[in-house]
Order: structure tokens, then sequence, then C-alpha cells
């Protein structure tokens, strides 16, 4: 096949937070020992059960799911706390950090490099993200704007993940075909199930191996975003 568009999500494809530090600050000071690794993994089990079984919940309002994430979190870490308290310490220590730091997402190390990769190749890059109005600046305050062909946010687009309709309205706004693109992503449920039912090809991010995904069979994975050029020679 003749690869011609790569598609991405954007939370923990192309960027991500901090959160682990930040938590695992706030546990320290209620006097509870987890190691950032252990926090790093406890996060990501419970994200992938979010997906799995609150499909799209975590896209919605902070609000309406945080409270419910926290406990299954606290859970995950054998950490007997009220989960309500320990998310209040957390916003507040959030707060701080995205003041100091001036934001609170981040562009992955690679990300850059890749889109430019990619650019260079003569492949066009797509944005497709579930995400408010937020998403651009994140964008820009990362400079990934610079390097996207498109950027399509479902609460622009009025349609989200897993809808194909999203999918399509960003392949025509770079003029690409789906049979010769490729979509990126670490939410199976939304990105893999839009993407397939959209006609593209598709790869998984997920970045402890098969941790979180036990159940899913018959896609690729790759364990961040800068594995796709590796990926991308091995398959294309």
């Amino acid at each position: 096949m003749n690869l011609s568009c790569v598609g991405f999500d954007l939370g923990y494809t192309l960027v991500h937070t901090h959160r682990e530090r930040i938590f695992q600050k706030v546990v320290v000071k209620l006097g509870i020992d987890r190691s950032l690794d252990v926090i790093f993994e406890a996060y990501h089990r419970t994200d992938k059960l979010f997906m799995r079984d609150s499909p799209g919940v975590m896209c919605g309002r902070r609000e309406d799911f945080m409270s419910s994430y926290f406990t299954k979190l606290l859970e995950m870490l054998r950490i007997d706390a009220d989960a309500k308290i320990v998310l209040k310490e957390f916003l507040s220590e959030e707060k701080i950090f995205e003041k100091e730091e001036k934001g609170l997402w981040f562009a992955y190390q690679s990300a850059r490099s890749v889109l430019s990769t990619l650019k260079r190749h003569g492949i066009k890059t797509v944005l497709i993200s579930n995400w408010d109005a937020t998403a651009e600046a994140v964008l820009r305050q990362n400079r990934l704007s610079e390097l996207l062909d498109g950027i399509v946010i479902s609460s622009q687009a009025g349609v989200s993940k897993p809808d194909k309709k999203i999918f399509e309205i960003a392949l025509s706004k770079v003029g690409a075909k789906p049979e010769s693109s490729l979509y990126v992503g670490d939410n199976y449920y939304d990105d893999f199930v839009g993407a397939n039912s959209a006609g593209m090809h598709f790869v998984l991010i997920n970045h402890f191996g098969r941790v979180g995904v036990e159940e899913i069979r018959n896609v690729h994975m790759i364990s961040d975003v800068g594995g796709l050029p590796q990926y991308l020679q091995h398959y294309y």
C-alpha cells in the first residue's frame, strides 16, 4: 500500500500531562509511599478500564468522572483513602503546577520529529481528536499545529469518535483516501472502532506492552509515537 496520510489522536498519543508526578506529590503529603513506576502503571490501567467500560466519558467534563476515576485509581494502588479528599488535593497541586509550568499538556519528546519526518516524505498528517476548545491552544503551545496539514476537533466538528463521520471529515480536509491512510491512537474503543469503520488502517499506542488491553487481538501496537517510523518501514 502506498501510504499517503497519517491521522493522530491528541491526548496520550502526541501530548501528555505530568499527572503521575503531581499525584505522587499528593500521596507523599498523606504519608503514602508509591513509586513513580507503580503510579504510571496504575494510571495506565485505570485509563484502559474507563476506555473499555465507560466509552467517551473521559472526553467529557472532568467533574463528571474524576471522582469515580480516582476511586478506581486508588484501588489500583491499594491506597485506603477518601477519593474525594485525594482528588481535591490533586486539583490544588495541579493548579500550582500549571501556573509554574505555563501549561498542563506537553508534547512527547519524539512527537515533533515524527510529524516532521512524515512531512519530509510527502505524507499528510491530520489530527482527529475528541477534545474541547482548548485543543488548538495545546497544539500551538507545543508547536504541533505547524506540522499538521489538518486539524479536526470534535467540539468544532459536532461529531466525535468513534463515529466514522469525524474521520471522513478529516480525510476530506486533507484530500486523502481511507484505504491509503493510517490512524494512530491510544484508545481502541474510540480510535480503532472509528478508524476501522471509516476504512482506515490503524495502529494502537499502548505504553505498557499488552497491559490493560489483554482482551484485544489482531491489532498492531507500538509503545509510543516515537516507534511509528520503524513500524511504517516494516509494514509499508
